[in-house]
């Protein structure tokens, strides 16, 4: 690949995180969440039910911090805490019913522009996109190694379920 090809890509790369950043201000508005919460909120929205603790190391809070936080979203209605069958000792955070939906509604306009852009490329064009970017999530998982990953979750994404 030549240095034009690869300045144009990092170029794209950059354009999209800013709008990514952007648009998470948007949904953070919507929710009236922090950029915490929020990554807390999509975490448990593609991963499923996590332990306290690991939502403190997920979004780089001391256990206090993850404490207060979950407290704030389960009195705002978007999660609730079970005890771990396994481990009475552990509490595990879900999304509430509510609270998947209110952040299923705050990202549905992503998913649709999303679709509306994919219905107009040849599918073998999306099949080797979908195939860069899994690569690219990988190598910047790995540039910022998180045990489990934070991405790509195996489920679909939030703005995708229930459409």
């Amino acid at each position: 690949m030549d240095g034009d090809s690869k300045a144009k890509i990092h170029r794209s790369l950059a354009a999209l995180e800013l709008a990514a950043v952007r648009y998470r201000g948007g949904v953070r508005r919507r929710l009236n969440v922090g950029d915490e919460e929020l990554t807390a909120l999509l975490y448990l929205a593609h991963h499923g039910g996590v332990a306290q603790r690991r939502l403190a190391e997920i979004t780089t809070l001391s256990r206090s911090g993850a404490g207060a936080m979950i407290q704030r979203l389960e009195h705002d209605g978007f999660v609730e805490r079970h005890t771990d069958p396994a481990d009475r000792r552990l509490r595990v955070v879900h999304l509430s019913t509510a609270g998947r939906n209110r952040v299923h509604d705050a990202y549905r306009d992503f998913g649709d522009a999303t679709d509306r852009v994919l219905a107009a490329t040849d599918p073998a064009d999306v099949e080797r996109l979908a195939g860069l970017l899994g690569g690219l999530a990988a190598a910047a998982e790995t540039t910022h190694a998180v045990d489990p990953p934070l991405a790509p979750a195996a489920r679909d994404p939030i703005w995708r379920r229930w459409s």
